[in-house]
């Protein structure tokens, strides 16, 4: 029924049109109707030209958004590590296969009022090739962070230029609980190496870190500390205050800046550290362990005195000179190996044996400085492995390194002003305390702030 009625409407729409139709073919005036049909037939033509035109266009035009960009070739990256020997014109010639453009290189240096990249051995350089011998960029991130780059543009060809980190500076405080070496427990605490080391220099001239640390005894220590924002290792770090609290006594350090501008150590009771010897020729960090002075030769297997210490570390570590002084040997000496002698002024010498290298310039005559590196730890002469064979000599007799009183040579008498440094102590105090009060809330191992 439904679809009978709608045909029956259609039909009745359909008779009404005709209708109207011819009523208005009958009584329109000619004039009027050709006009009508002119107009239509004109704008049916041009719109159906306009549809052609714009057919035509999308034919034969692409808009600037549809254009593909044609992909440039991606640079290949080849890290470089530099070789014995290796400067930068041979790397250069390596990959780019000549010298050719080395020059362009050297002049974007100048432009960029940089200093050519001085490459050290073990250091990488990032080598950025589009095809064999087309080198596009060079890259090198130095010792402070920033980048040197040295980049092919295809308009102005090579060019240089240096990019700065962003440096974050954070003054951080810690207070630790002695509860075994003090390296495991600067550790546990998240005390940087760089720290330790100095703290052990600072300290050593007055404590055997190795044996003087009793558990339950507390650290001190206020540091400020640099770093490259994402980098986890710190540019630097600079000690401002520490303090040791062995049982009932305390041991401070409290750097000051004085009137000349230079910055001094100054103990608990305001006395300058001067020039002290170091305690220890290698950093303490390296250290893994320190043989007796009596001992069964590794080699000989005999019973013998041995007058000075073995320091156990791996191959290639830095040594270096524990006071100012002149190499009085350098050279190879029997059973000492690679052997370095080094008199330092009123009667003191030490002596580093098994070397497995000596530093450059390091020579007979040379004069060295405190904490200069002089040669590397090695195994050479009778050794059974890497360590250092560590001499003091004082007078003509052989001491433990380790314990004795070391030296002091001081050369200016600024001081630091008392109020200071009692505020300073103050402060260190309360924390020892604060931290003695942490042990007993939770026990020996877990207390630290």
């Amino acid at each position: 029924m439904q679809i009978r009625r709608i045909f029956i409407q259609l039909c009745i729409g359909t008779l009404c049109l005709q209708t109207f139709l011819v009523i208005y073919l009958h009584f329109a005036p000619w004039e009027t109707l050709n006009a009508d049909l002119e107009n239509w037939f004109e704008e049916k033509a041009f719109s159906e030209i306009e549809s052609k035109i714009d057919t035509i266009e999308r034919q034969n035009f692409t808009r600037p958004a549809e254009i593909k960009r044609k992909k440039k070739a991606k640079a290949s990256i080849v890290h470089h590590t530099v070789k014995k020997g290796e400067n930068l014109s041979t790397i250069w010639q390596k990959y780019a296969g000549n010298l050719d453009r080395f020059s362009e290189v050297k002049s974007a240096f100048q432009k960029a009022g940089l200093k050519a990249l001085s490459l050290k051995t073990g250091e990488k350089v990032e080598v950025a090739l589009k095809k064999k011998g087309n080198i596009c960029r060079l890259k090198k991130t130095l010792d402070d962070g920033s980048v040197v780059v040295v980049k092919n543009t295809e308009t102005n060809g090579y060019t240089a230029y240096s990019k700065s980190p962003k440096i974050l500076q954070k003054q951080k405080v810690v207070t630790a609980t002695i509860y075994d070496s003090f390296v495991r427990t600067a550790n546990y605490a998240s005390i940087p190496y760089e720290v330790v080391d100095e703290l052990v220099d600072l300290f050593g001239h007055r404590i055997d870190f190795s044996k003087d640390l009793q558990a339950g005894d507390t650290l001190s220590v206020v540091y400020d500390e640099k770093k490259i924002r994402g980098k986890e290792k710190a540019l630097s770090v600079v000690i401002q205050a520490a303090s040791l609290k062995l049982g009932d006594k305390l041991l401070a350090i409290v750097r000051y800046n004085g009137r000349d501008g230079k910055s001094r150590y100054y103990d608990e009771k305001g006395k300058l550290l001067g020039d002290y010897f170091l305690r220890y020729p290698v950093k303490f960090t390296r250290i893994s362990s320190v043989f007796s002075k009596a001992r069964m030769h590794p080699i000989l297997g005999v019973t013998t005195t041995h007058p000075g210490v073995d320091l156990a570390a791996s191959t290639g570590t830095p040594v270096r000179s524990i006071a100012d002084g002149f190499i009085s040997f350098a050279g190879y000496s029997g059973g000492a190996g690679n052997m370095i002698e080094i008199k330092h002024g009123g009667n003191v010498k030490t002596i580093f044996m098994h070397l497995s290298k000596f530093a450059k310039g390091i020579k007979q005559g040379a004069r060295v400085q405190r904490g200069q590196i002089v040669g590397a730890v090695g195994s050479t002469g009778l050794s059974t492995g890497p360590h250092l064979d560590y001499r003091l000599s004082i007078n003509g007799k052989y001491v433990n390194p380790l314990n004795v009183q070391l030296p002091q040579i001081i050369n200016n008498q600024d001081t630091i002003p008392p109020k200071l440094l009692q505020a300073t102590l103050t402060t260190l105090m309360a924390r020892h305390e604060n931290m003695v009060l942490a042990q007993r809330e939770l026990g020996l191992r877990k207390a630290r702030v």
